[in-house]
This record gives structure tokens, C-alpha cells and sequence, in this order.
């Protein structure tokens, strides 16, 4: 197991938690977040808290569709 490019390297990240993966080709690795707990947003980038798990679609015309499951 190696620590992906781009990752947390910390054992224990505050604001960064990797949980659902789903690659769309050997080049696109797509993450959900599953947050840190904190369900405030700015009005800029409205969000709910995070992510626990994604999977998705990648389209004919090269276009991806994403389904996720919120955090419970």
C-alpha cells in the first residue's frame, strides 16, 4: 500500500478524509470526502458535511456521471 500523490500524509489529517474511491480510467481517480464533521459552508460552495462512498459512469460522448452516498 503507498500514500497516493495528492494525499494526507499525517496519520491524523484535520482536514482531509479520503474515504469512497471509483477511477474512471487508469488516469482519473475520483475521491469522496468524508469530512471532518463541521457542516458549515460558505455561500460560494454550498455542500452537505461529506462523502462515505462514490461510484459512477463514465459517458459515450467522454463525460462522467457521479453517484454518491451521503454521510450517514
Amino acid at each position: 500500500m503507498c500514500i497516493l500523490k495528492g494525499f494526507p500524509t499525517a496519520l491524523k489529517s484535520t482536514t482531509s478524509f479520503p474515504f469512497g474511491m471509483w477511477f474512471a480510467n487508469p488516469d482519473t481517480l475520483y475521491v469522496a470526502d468524508e469530512g471532518n464533521g463541521d457542516s458549515t459552508y460558505s455561500t460560494a460552495a454550498p455542500a452537505t458535511d461529506g462523502l462515505r462512498n462514490i461510484t459512477g459512469r463514465v459517458n459515450r460522448d467522454g463525460t462522467v456521471t457521479i453517484w454518491r452516498s451521503p454521510r450517514p
